[in-house]
């Protein structure tokens, strides 16, 4: 029995509980209904968007689109305009449960939840233009005026993500890369990001240089926070291989795994290293192929 006082919270945490299970406990689709409907009765109204979310995408309980939908809806009053269309917009660009994916709904609803805070939501929109997602015309130019206005606010997330299409390229082949403009997005996002994060940027700025900013790259490598290296490192190889190679061997030579050079090739000696190192853990691509972003994470994660 839940004291009256403590119903929202407590039948809450509980809903969210059953859905999944754990500590020898099995999910339970039936209690996680139950207490979800008591806490969202209780005025919880983060309950609701668990539980629209749990219908929406079949995660927990069975599937229900048009319930998930309206369990949804019915938290904007209480304020969640930002979460409630965010995620109703990132639904419709996949679609499920019956229901096809919808650019013009996704679109409508994103902006919703752009115009409420939703900073993510405009990087979704971008990708619906760049990539034709959800049945959209693909529209580059409209995909990147996007991000260029989330930019122009200030929004870091859009830099962020016009940094890495400069990098690599996108819009299915419509945007080529370019390093001149990933440099003047770095410069305005290291003025409003955090040092982290910047330091994160720079780097993989840095690594599509090549060889001249294997140096560089190193050092912000380093600078990072432990937890954010793995990802750091299956960045740069999705930008350059060559430079994830340099900081792998870095890391090798540092926990004796590897004697030869640092310089960013995948010579004999570092496949070596790799599989050794590898070896210690459990990797199964290490199997596969050494120079994989799994590897390069693994090893992030164990030996930087």
């Amino acid at each position: 029995q839940i004291p009256d006082g403590n119903v929202a919270a407590a039948a809450g945490e509980l809903g969210r509980f059953y859905l999944a299970g754990g500590g020898g406990v099995d999910a339970d689709a039936g209690k996680a209904r139950a207490y979800l409907d008591q806490a969202i009765a209780a005025g919880n109204s983060y309950s609701g968007i668990v539980l629209g979310q749990a219908l929406l995408r079949g995660e927990g309980l069975p599937q229900d689109v048009p319930a998930g939908s309206a369990v949804l809806e019915a938290q904007i009053p209480d304020g969640n305009v930002a979460a409630v269309a965010g995620e109703l917009g990132r639904f419709y660009v996949t679609g499920g449960g019956g229901i096809a994916a919808d650019a013009g709904k996704a679109v409508a609803y994103l902006e919703q939840a752009v115009a409420a805070g939703n900073r993510q939501a405009r990087i979704s929109i971008a990708r619906i233009y760049l990539d034709g997602l959800a049945g959209a015309n693909p529209d580059a130019q409209k995909g990147l005026k996007v991000l260029l206005d989330g930019a122009e606010t200030g929004d870091p997330d859009s830099m962020v993500e016009l940094i890495r299409i400069y990098l690599r390229g996108g819009g299915n082949g419509m945007v080529q890369p370019s390093d001149l403009k990933a440099n003047e997005m770095l410069k305005r996002y290291a003025a409003v990001g955090d040092p982290n994060g910047v330091r994160f940027q720079t780097m993989l700025v840095e690594g599509a240089r090549g060889q001249p900013g294997f140096r560089a790259i190193g050092e912000l490598f380093i600078d990072l926070n432990q937890g954010d290296r793995p990802r750091a490192i299956r960045e740069v190889f999705y930008t350059n291989k060559n430079a994830a190679v340099y900081l792998a061997q870095l890391m090798l030579k540092s926990a004796g795994f590897y004697d030869g050079g640092a310089n960013g090739l995948l010579t004999a000696p570092t496949i070596k290293a790799f599989l050794s190192a590898c070896r210690t853990g459990k990797i199964g691509k290490c199997a596969e192929v050494p120079l994989h972003a799994d590897t390069l994470s693994f090893i992030a994660e164990n030996y930087s």
